[in-house]
């Protein structure tokens, strides 16, 4: 008797856990083909890192610091299909860390801007760390830095600069943009800061006009 009360108490965490990652696998497929991976080759160094469609006609935002290899870089965007098309810069803003990159694609899935997150909030992170496309991962929103940057627990490794971070209902409500570690002898493990989404649609109000 005892096994089948407990069984039972264990049966709406078990419920709320599938359901959970049906809608994380969801939000996964629907948001593959609006993700790129970003390649950048320039003044003798090379460097890779994430992007995510934001229009219909083909702009994709993405950090700064990935694409800011010299006056002059070459920019390679691989798509989730494998297809590769050069891209260039045609919008940034330094102290913002972001860029608008387009390629000759147009008529492309994107994702739609979503709001403000909260604290305790589930998030999903997508981008190519360390070179790995196609890579996926849950978390929550844990707190706010002075900056206003997201802190989140989806992991991010380098390489995942650039992409999105989209809330359940697979908006995109931030770019990520760096880990975080507070010195070499004491790093900070399961934390990623991300730009949030008021910066980006800041961004966005000079450049989509």
């Amino acid at each position: 008797m005892k096994i089948k009360v407990i069984a039972l108490s264990l049966l709406p965490i078990l419920l709320a856990a599938c359901v959970l990652g049906a809608r994380t696998e969801r939000v996964a497929r629907d948001s593959a083909q609006k993700v790129v991976k970003v390649g950048v080759v320039g003044q003798g160094r090379s460097g890779c890192g994430s992007g995510a469609f934001i229009t219909r006609s083909g702009f994709i935002l993405t950090c700064y610091h990935v694409v800011n290899h010299g006056k002059t870089p070459k920019i390679y965007i691989k798509l989730d299909s494998g297809d590769v098309y050069r891209g260039v810069v045609i919008a940034h803003d330094e102290a913002a860390d972001l860029a608008i990159v387009v390629t000759n694609l147009t008529d492309v899935p994107y994702f739609e801007l979503g709001g403000d997150v909260k604290r305790g909030q589930q998030v999903v992170a997508f981008g190519s760390p360390l070179g790995l496309q196609r890579t996926v991962s849950f978390g929550w929103v844990e707190n706010f830095a002075p900056s206003g940057s997201i802190i989140h627990s989806a992991a991010i490794n380098p390489g995942n600069s650039g992409g999105p971070l989209v809330d359940m209902g697979g908006r995109l409500v931030g770019i990520n943009q760096f880990t975080i570690g507070l010195d070499p002898f004491q790093p900070a493990q399961g934390m990623g800061g991300a730009i949030p989404v008021r910066d980006v649609k800041a961004f966005l109000k000079g450049v989509l006009k």
